[in-house]
């Protein structure tokens, strides 16, 4: 009985054996596919906070050259270059003291697009003054003003 049961079971280590290999290629595989899964997702998300650097560089960018322009109704869309990357400003609407922009970039295939409502006197250039203000300026008596450097006010300067 045991010569019979040993004739019967002679292919049954060569099955266990491809078996077993069998597993072993389907969990390599599995491992391969999540590896390259994560450097992709870690390439994306790498494409996406670079992109949306360089498109915030662009609303900074074009903040700058809005101060230094006094009508932002004759301003174009236009590209530019910043690290190495392009960011694209598209004016969606605009006025002579009001602008609506849209800064664009894309990297590694991700676009990221910010936009931001610009307006004059909206504080680009209160740093340039020593004393800033968007109405009324009161000073009160008894009080001594010694002010070294521009001052810009929107209504009137009251001195008591």
């Amino acid at each position: 009985m045991i010569n019979a049961f040993h004739k019967n079971s002679k292919g049954f280590s060569l099955m266990t054996v491809i078996f077993v290999m069998v597993i072993f290629a389907m969990a390599g595989v599995a491992v391969i596919s999540l590896i390259s899964g994560s450097a992709s997702m870690v390439g994306n998300e790498y494409g996406s906070q670079k992109a949306f650097s360089i498109a915030q560089g662009g609303l900074e960018y074009i903040g700058m050259q809005l101060d230094g322009d006094s009508d932002w109704s004759d301003n174009n869309t236009e590209t530019k270059i910043l690290g190495g990357e392009t960011f694209t400003i598209t004016y969606i609407a605009q006025t002579t003291d009001t602008a609506t922009v849209q800064s664009t970039s894309t990297v590694n295939g991700v676009t990221r697009t910010l936009q931001e409502d610009f307006s004059r006197g909206g504080g680009w250039e209160a740093f340039a003054y020593a004393i800033y203000s968007e109405s009324n300026l009161v000073v009160g008596d008894k009080c001594n003003v010694n002010v070294t450097g521009n001052v810009a006010v929107g209504g009137n300067i009251d001195v008591e």
